[in-house]
């Protein structure tokens, strides 16, 4: 469920996707058993990504990925599946608010998309 389906979104995936291989090993999950973060319980996933998110050095890097590639499964950033969806929710309700137009992928919805996506102030976002 990614924020925009524009002709350049594949092509920003994909860098996405590459960056991420820059970070990815200094994240906690690299030392951990991962398979709990894909769980289908949401109470295990959150249990376990309790454990494993919490002082993750790449914690936001890894939620603004999930939230830019549009991942549907496991836990990214500290966030399950179903707290993400609800993130996406409420940003596309502030980005409404703020008059951004989220149909085309640009450089004014991914850096509104980055400055959202830090575990703390999503968390503040999905739990008001």
């Amino acid at each position: 469920m990614p924020l925009t389906f524009s002709s350049n979104f594949s092509d920003y995936q994909t860098r996405i996707i590459l960056h991420m291989e820059k970070w990815r090993s200094d994240s906690n999950c690299t030392s951990a058993d991962t398979a709990l973060l894909y769980d289908t319980e949401e109470s295990v996933m959150k249990k376990h990504a309790a454990k494993v998110c919490f002082n993750c050095p790449v914690q936001n890097q890894c939620l603004y990925t999930a939230i830019s590639i549009g991942e549907r499964y496991g836990v990214w950033g500290g966030l399950t599946p179903r707290q993400r969806k609800s993130l996406i929710k409420n940003l596309k309700l502030i980005a409404q608010s703020k008059n951004l137009q989220i149909d085309t992928w640009n450089n004014d919805v991914d850096n509104f998309i980055f400055q959202h996506t830090n575990f703390q102030t999503a968390y503040n976002i999905i739990s008001s």
